[in-house]
């Protein structure tokens, strides 16, 4: 696991300077600039590069379910419940097109596998209003 992590990150490095180098490439094609506009130009470049990379290499999201929750529990709630165990990405308490109620489940997406399975572990069965919610990992992980 070590080395694939090593050479992860040598790939990202050397993604990231052909990105800087294509940007830097187009600048002088279009008969440069000065100073200070390069750099912040090269700064944006690197930004926006470095953002790509990362949603590339980076582990995709955890997808959890959440199930018999209580029809009074607000999405808010399920994300303070969630915040706890790490950042969140996303969370969506379904409800019913007709009324607005709440269905009595929930989707919440962890950038971070180990938060995801913490919060999972520590979740599942715990007592939120009047009812046991039930927490897992979803099946199909596709958003």
């Amino acid at each position: 696991m070590l080395f694939s992590r090593n050479l992860l990150k040598t790939k990202k490095v050397q993604a990231l300077f052909l990105g800087l180098w294509i940007n830097i490439s187009c600048i002088e094609l279009a008969g440069g600039m000065n100073f200070f506009s390069e750099t912040l130009l090269i700064i944006a470049s690197l930004a926006t590069i470095q953002s790509k990379i990362d949603l590339f290499f980076n582990e995709p999201l955890m997808k959890i379910l959440i199930r018999n929750l209580d029809r009074s529990t607000t999405e808010e709630e399920i994300k303070t419940l969630f915040l706890q165990y790490g950042n969140v990405q996303y969370c969506n308490l379904v409800c019913d097109k007709d009324n607005g109620g709440s269905k009595g489940f929930a989707f919440v997406e962890m950038p971070k596998p180990g938060d995801a399975k913490a919060a999972i572990k520590n979740l599942n069965n715990k007592q939120v209003g009047s009812q046991k919610i039930r927490v897992k990992k979803t099946e199909n992980n596709t958003p």
